[in-house]
């Protein structure tokens, strides 16, 4: 909503200049949204680009952007389709939901305002991710993420008999473990490795990361070694190709470079000592 300014005084020129700038910034505009949609994966045939034209200020998210689409669907081509479909509805970047391609780069929508990666024209071009199983529209299928991490021992004992050697970790290595256990599982990671895949076998930097995580916590010792042993499967550490894209696209902001190392540094240790290792 634009500000409210004051009749123009002839003696305070500058704070008038300013309120007109402050006014000028925060009106609204009309931006052209370019989505790419299709119906399902299997219909290839209903592959298409929709333009979605909406008004909103300069600090609305492309997800804003979406949701005022949807509420409204005036002047979009997308009317005969039905509305675009997309996920997430935290709006604030902690679910990971609405992770797409914005301008070709992948990003959490609800993080991006509009008019940051407007082009001159005002027009936004938004995909769905493509290293994911497409579902329908901006919304792909993540659960291979899940399937991933449910063949690596990341959690605690599954036996009643089973213990862990009880820990409690320092104030400075508790501070850093919240501060990597922030991962959203939200893919972006992922959708920039150029070894992970529909049909690859690599499990990437968020399934590496985790496995640096629980190694790294109190009760590391459980399993330990069944972890290691599974990133030196196929498809584990040595796949990495050290591009180091997932660390720039990281909307957690997670070293993920470091944890890749990590693992890698643990398998080499494995190989070398075997059952020496711990």
């Amino acid at each position: 909503m634009a500000k409210s300014i004051p009749p123009e005084d002839q003696h305070e020129p500058s704070t008038t200049k300013a309120a007109t700038s402050a006014s000028n910034t925060t009106a609204e505009q009309e931006y052209t949204l370019l989505v790419q949609r299709q119906d399902a994966l299997e219909r290839p045939e209903t592959r298409r680009i929709d333009e979605l034209r909406v008004r909103c200020g300069p600090t609305t998210s492309v997800l804003g952007a979406l949701k005022l689409e949807r509420d409204a669907l005036d002047g979009s081509t997308s009317k005969n389709g039905g509305s675009v479909a997309w996920e997430g509805d935290c709006f604030d970047g902690s679910c990971g939901g609405c992770t797409m391609l914005v301008q070709g780069k992948v990003s959490l929508a609800c993080t991006v305002p509009l008019a940051k990666v407007a082009d001159k024209n005002r027009r936004v071009r938004l995909a769905p991710m493509r290293h994911f199983p497409l579902v329908r529209d901006l919304v792909v299928d993540r659960s291979r993420i899940q399937r991933t991490l449910s063949l690596v021992p990341l959690q605690g004992p599954r036996t009643p008999n089973a213990s862990v050697k009880n820990e409690t970790p320092s104030a400075t290595l508790a501070l850093e473990l919240a501060r990597l256990d922030q991962c959203h599982r939200c893919g972006a990671c992922l959708e920039a490795c150029p070894q992970y895949g529909v049909h690859g076998e690599f499990v990437g930097a968020l399934t590496l990361h985790e496995v640096h995580l629980r190694n790294s916590g109190p009760g590391r010792r459980h399993e330990q070694s069944a972890r290691v042993e599974a990133m030196m499967a196929p498809g584990g550490v040595n796949n990495c190709g050290k591009a180091q894209n997932c660390v720039e696209v990281c909307p957690a902001r997670l070293p993920l470079v470091d944890s890749i190392q990590s693992v890698a540094r643990a398998t080499t240790k494995h190989r070398l000592l075997g059952w020496l290792f711990t």
